[in-house]
């Protein structure tokens, strides 16, 4: 039997959004508010739960991984990301084999990355280290 985790998220969490994106999504969680630091803190609260939330939730997956990425941005794969910086270094290759990578654009805006930009050869490669064999879709339905 083939069990699937989906993780889902408290009430209480504040979100940032951003009334001028097409997807009301602010693309820099860095100025939302409680994502301040200053001289005697340098992370703040909020970020320090989503990057621990992050690795363990990379820690949990096992089999098959699927990553979304947006391909209406560049680069999709920012290597300073959540993704990059948390989940990415906690999946266990022993524990992940494959890895699917769908790129996926809002449907109002360009295409700016696919399956063969660098950033997302980038990530290929990184998965390929871990010893997780990636694939990459473009545009999935």
């Amino acid at each position: 039997m083939r069990v699937k985790r989906t993780c889902y998220l408290f009430d209480n969490i504040e979100w940032c959004g951003n009334s001028t994106e097409t997807d009301g999504i602010e693309k820099y969680p860095s100025i939302c508010p409680g994502y301040e630091v200053g001289p005697d803190c340098q992370k703040s609260a909020q970020s320090v739960f989503w990057e621990t939330a992050s690795k363990f939730y990379a820690r949990s997956a096992h089999g098959d991984v699927h990553v979304m990425l947006n391909a209406s941005i560049s680069p999709a794969f920012p290597k300073e990301s959540y993704f990059g910086n948390n989940e990415l270094p906690n999946i266990n290759g022993s524990k992940v084999k494959k890895a699917t990578i769908l790129m996926v654009h809002s449907l109002d805006d360009p295409v700016l990355e696919t399956c063969s930009s660098e950033s997302i050869k980038n990530l290929m490669a990184r998965f390929t280290a871990k010893e997780i064999s990636p694939s990459c879709i473009d545009n999935p339905r």
